[in-house]
């Protein structure tokens, strides 16, 4: 599906291609493509926000739910998820990842400003935030945890890096 403007409609969006907007695309329930989702805004659903490869915004990417790609989640503004952000590749905001559960990368996550999670942020490469990382759980990565603020983590979890922890503030 491709559309010069915006795309909004009340309830699911369902394709086997992809969905591709110069606008926003907007949908009550969810937004599943088994491509790419692209928008030149934002992507908002009340439900899941799901791609076989990638979900590009160049404002927010926003879900009740989840937001899922194979691919990569890569937003101008800001990546926000009712419960998980979870990518094979990458997770890149210009604003901050925020998840009420979980943010998954098989690479790496990426937030100009701060990645927030209730439950644990993992990648297999970097976790990068201009702010702070924080997490109810686990704060791991296989290379590099970079913060320009603090990197915290829950409770009764830690912080498992495979090569080096750059902090300008504190890690709890």
């Amino acid at each position: 599906i491709f559309f010069a403007g915006s795309i909004k409609v009340s309830n699911n969006i369902f394709v086997s291609g992809g969905v591709t907007a110069g606008g926003a695309v907007k949908a009550g329930g969810s937004v599943t493509a088994g491509w790419d989702v692209t928008a030149g805004g934002d992507v908002k659903a009340g439900g899941d926000v799901t791609a076989g490869w990638d979900v590009k915004a160049g404002g927010d990417v926003t879900a009740g739910w989840d937001v899922t790609a194979g691919g990569a989640v890569k937003a101008g503004g800001d990546v926000t998820a009712g419960w998980a952000v979870k990518a094979g590749w990458d997770v890149k905001a210009g604003g901050s990842v925020t998840a009420g559960g979980a943010v998954t990368a098989g690479w790496s996550v990426t937030a100009g400003w701060s990645v927030k999670a209730g439950g644990s942020v993992t990648a297999r490469g970097a976790v990068k935030a201009g702010g702070s990382v924080t997490a109810g759980g686990d704060v791991k990565a296989g290379w590099d945890v970079k913060a320009g603020g603090s990197v915290t983590a829950g409770w009764d979890y830690g912080i498992y890096v495979g090569l080096s922890v750059r902090v300008s503030q504190k890690v709890q």
